[in-house]
């Protein structure tokens, strides 16, 4: 059964790889969850093509993607990481599957609630909360490193992205204001 699992998904994404009539030329970026597709669409807008790897309605504790679903994502040339359970079965069948993928932890070097300093390269069972994109400080962090990784990918849109980046940080900036506002009462319990 394992075989036949191969040797279909290595089917689909020779197809899934094969040039259309009439393609779309902007490189495939994929991301985890949706606040992760926010930001890339906030900061690379119409200069990607973009996949949320886990649709509406899916669990990223149980995620398990069908061949057609990793033939999908067979083209990506850029993976936005945030140490989600799923990419621990995602990200080593997409590196599989993609010929020149970069995959990207926009959570390196960041201290994490539950874990450890999250800077040393490599994935690893998940001991720490990966809900990263709730603080307006951790987002803006992300923002800054998806902002980098876009830039690279795409660098005739280099000059839009680090105008969304600034825009970008600037709101996620008023936000965390607003937020310790809200919360000031609350210091201390």
């Amino acid at each position: 059964m394992r075989v036949l699992r191969y040797v279909i998904i290595t089917i689909a994404a020779v197809l899934a790889a094969a040039p259309a009539t009439g393609a779309d030329d902007r490189p495939l970026v994929v991301v985890s969850i949706a606040p992760e597709g926010w930001l890339v669409e906030r900061l690379a807008g119409d200069a990607v093509r973009l996949e949320v790897a886990l649709a509406p309605g899916e669990s990223p504790s149980s995620y398990d993607p069908t061949p057609r679903r990793l033939a999908g994502l067979a083209e990506a040339r850029l993976y936005l990481a945030v140490g989600v359970p799923m990419e621990f079965i995602l990200l080593p069948r997409l590196d599989g599957l993609c010929d020149d993928v970069e995959i990207v932890d926009l959570t390196h070097g960041q201290v994490r609630l539950g874990g450890h300093d999250h800077d040393h390269g490599h994935a690893h069972e998940q001991d720490f909360d990966p809900h990263v994109w709730v603080s307006p400080r951790r987002m803006t962090a992300m923002a800054d490193a998806a902002a980098n990784a876009l830039s690279e990918l795409v660098p005739d849109a280099e000059e839009t992205i680090h105008a969304n980046l600034i825009a970008l940080q600037s709101e996620l900036t008023e936000l965390d204001l607003e937020v310790a506002e809200l919360l000031a009462p609350a210091a201390g319990r």
